[in-house]
């Protein structure tokens, strides 16, 4: 049930009567005061203008955005690696030049995880090779799916998981592509 005609109410915020829902004209507020929660359960839906996310999913943005995970050369054998851990957030990785870092595998992800891989500071001829779980699935910009893709020193790659075990690249700069045969 929209709201049709927001000059029918008096008060910038309050609740539609008869309706199940709040409602905000033009120059309401909303504030929470110090410990109040907004809570938005795991199958909760929040939307913003035509785009719905669940609580997981929301969960997901916010972790993206604000973790950092930083891995030195000496996080990683020449010839090892592991996996990406967290799956979502911002991973740096740094290395003299010459130094590879490996294979990382990135498992399968949930929706609405965001990853960016960042190699701003492997320097000359570093790089970093990363591959896919058996589990999961990642598509280049061009929709073509990936099983390993490296990237060179100083570049990047941005993610984000759309749909549960498939990622999609969003935005790169200087990463290799490697299709599946």
């Amino acid at each position: 049930m929209a709201i049709t005609n927001v000059s029918e109410y008096q008060a910038l915020v309050g609740r539609i009567q008869g309706a199940e829902k709040f409602y905000m004209k033009s120059g309401g507020q909303l504030d929470v005061a110090n410990g109040a929660v907004i809570e938005v359960e795991t199958t909760g839906t929040m939307t913003w203008a035509s785009t719905s996310l669940e609580g997981r999913e929301l969960e997901l943005q916010f972790l993206g955005d604000y973790t950092v995970t930083q891995h030195p050369s000496a996080d990683f054998s020449h010839d090892g690696g592991g996996e990406l851990s967290p799956m979502y957030g911002f991973h740096v990785f740094s290395g003299a030049t010459g130094i590879s870092l490996g294979t990382l595998t990135m498992g399968a992800a949930s929706k609405g995880a965001r990853l960016f891989l960042d190699c701003v500071y492997l320097a000359g001829d570093g790089n970093l090779s990363v591959s896919m779980a058996a589990t999961g699935a990642v598509f280049n910009t061009k929709g073509t799916e990936l099983s390993s893709f490296g990237i060179a020193a100083a570049g990047y790659v941005e993610m984000v998981c759309l749909t549960d075990g498939e990622w999609q690249v969003v935005n790169d700069n200087d990463y290799t592509e490697q299709t599946l045969a």
